[in-house]
């Protein structure tokens, strides 16, 4: 729905089981990691449960929206190159 907005860090999924472990963040520093090193200096991400998880590593709040029918945030963060 937002084409304009590239890349997407995406389909990070922590098992029920292995969730509370901060595997998320792990994660999501990887993904940052590899965008660093590819020269990105924007990423976007849009999530339905961990929009503080994000804000809490640096990212910021673009807006919130319905996908799909959920209402999920849409967010992004400035990569230092």
């Amino acid at each position: 729905t937002r084409p304009e907005l590239n890349p997407w860090l995406g389909c990070l999924v922590v098992a029920p089981e292995f969730r509370r472990q901060g595997l998320a963040s792990r994660l999501i520093d990887e993904g940052e990691l590899l965008a660093k090193r590819l020269a990105v200096p924007v990423l976007y991400a849009w999530t339905e449960t961990l929009r503080q998880l994000l804000l809490s590593k640096g990212w910021s709040h673009v807006e919130d929206t319905v996908y799909r029918g959920r209402r999920v945030s849409l967010l992004s963060k400035t990569l230092t190159l």
